[in-house]
């Protein structure tokens, strides 16, 4: 049944807030709400986007599949996961009989130059992934969007409609166009943000390496048990973009882990070490008030952020997840619509504090603690 779906879901892709701040929608099954035009998932508003997005990150994936099979649409998280596969079965008939553990230089040295699978070389050909190379030779690949959060709703061009509302998520910045006159309304930086927030109030935290092999950006961790071909990273990232007329908040912690064969890394079916997270959260931000007065407002304020979507709040735990990929979204989360008749205005000055974060990796409850540094 997997792979029928696997199937169909690889001819879909080739064919291709939480509230307003005082609108709300009803807690129906997602796949009587959402809806598509030519490959793009439609939401009725940022509630809706919030709260559905919530849901399919925490569908099973071959629920997943099915959902996006219905409405003709394919996500980049199922991209990632079938570019993963293909590779992984392209490597395994390209080296068959040939030792996994080799170096690249040895696989060379018999005449054996690896050649990607023909989905790799498609969407790397679109710019949907980028690929590295490691100072051993080694490879590896990640997709270009950045914000993983919305992996799950995106198509591969990185667009969604939220209302009247055109998003689209290139590399780390998302630009928001009148759905209809494609006017401009506004464009943000996930990167530029997450910077200046970590700066001013050290708002990121991450498992931390000094191991200078891995030069894509992630902080990768060998597993103590298996070696340097198993490897595991975890990161919780806080980041708030404030425009004239839209709230963005982004706060999700994100685990992965990737085993070394023949040459290349790739999630691995029979390496699932990332057992769970246990968390600890402040957040408050800044609003403007009629008459130019602000002020600081907390969580649990009469004026806090909405949390329609159920994202986790603090104290936080999540254990026994025996998996090699998760996304998890923490509150405070998601687009928010600036309304001034809610009788305030945010400003942009957001901050979660007094954060903490344990990740447990390889062997369960017994097994390896990271403290984000």
């Amino acid at each position: 049944m997997f792979i029928l779906l696997l199937a169909t879901s690889l001819l879909a892709c080739k064919k291709e807030n939480q509230k307003n701040l005082n609108t709300g929608i009803k807690e129906q099954p997602f796949t009587e709400n959402v809806k598509s035009e030519n490959g793009i998932l439609i939401f009725e508003n940022e509630a809706h986007l919030n709260f559905e997005l919530d849901r399919l990150i925490n569908l099973k994936f071959e629920n997943r599949l099915e959902f996006e099979n219905k409405l003709n649409f394919c996500s980049l998280a199922t991209i990632d996961k079938m570019i993963n596969d293909a590779e992984n079965m392209n490597k395994e008939s390209f080296f068959k009989n040939v030792d996994p553990n080799l170096s690249v230089q040895d696989y060379e040295n018999k005449g054996l130059y690896y050649d990607h699978s023909n989905l790799f070389k498609d969407y790397l050909a679109k710019g949907v992934i980028e690929r590295f190379e490691y100072k051993d030779k080694s490879v590896g690949f990640s997709l270009s969007v950045k914000n993983l959060v919305y992996h799950f709703v995106l198509n591969e061009d990185g667009k969604i409609i939220v209302g009247n509302k055109l998003l689209v998520f290139k590399n780390d910045e998302t630009t928001i166009f009148d759905k209809n006159t494609k006017e401009l309304i506004d464009s943000f930086s996930l990167a530029e943000n997450v910077a200046k927030l970590n700066n001013q109030f050290n708002f990121i935290k991450r498992i931390n390496t000094s191991d200078a092999l891995f030069n894509d950006g992630k902080y990768w961790r060998y597993d103590p048990n298996l070696g340097n071909n198993y490897r595991y990273y975890a990161q919780a990232v806080f980041s708030s973009s404030f425009t004239t007329t839209t709230l963005s908040q982004t706060y999700y912690w994100v685990a992965r882990a990737e085993k070394k064969s023949f040459g290349t890394w790739s999630t691995n079916n029979n390496y699932k070490p990332i057992w769970g997270i246990s968390a600890s959260w402040l957040y408050e931000y800044w609003a403007i008030f009629p008459g130019a007065s602000y002020g600081t407002l907390r969580q649990g304020s009469n004026y806090s952020l909405p949390n329609s979507s159920g994202n986790a709040i603090s104290p936080y735990s999540l254990s026994n997840l025996g998996t090699n990929y998760t996304v998890r979204n923490m509150h405070p989360n998601g687009f928010y619509s600036i309304s001034s008749s809610a009788g305030y205005q945010f400003f942009d000055n957001v901050r979660v504090y007094n954060n903490n974060y344990t990740f447990k990796f390889s062997g369960g409850a017994g097994g390896y603690n990271y403290v984000a540094q």
